[in-house]
């Protein structure tokens, strides 16, 4: 199933509209690649939280 931020938001429901839209396009280009779709969801997502990142930035983020 090709995926949309909008029909992502049930898969990760604290997202950003752009971590949504970056999410969604991830994962649906793994199924088009002929990735499982429990995978092309959490590598999604994780990429998705990942994306905009510096490298190492969470080394030297403030712990709350």
């Amino acid at each position: 199933m090709p995926w949309d931020a909008k029909s992502f938001k049930k898969h990760w429901k604290d997202a950003s509209p752009a971590q949504l839209k970056k999410a969604a396009a991830i994962a649906t280009a793994i199924l088009k690649g002929g990735g499982e779709e429990g995978t092309a969801i959490a590598t999604g997502i994780a990429r998705a939280k990942a994306h905009g990142k510096k490298p190492h930035e969470h080394l030297y983020a403030e712990k709350k």
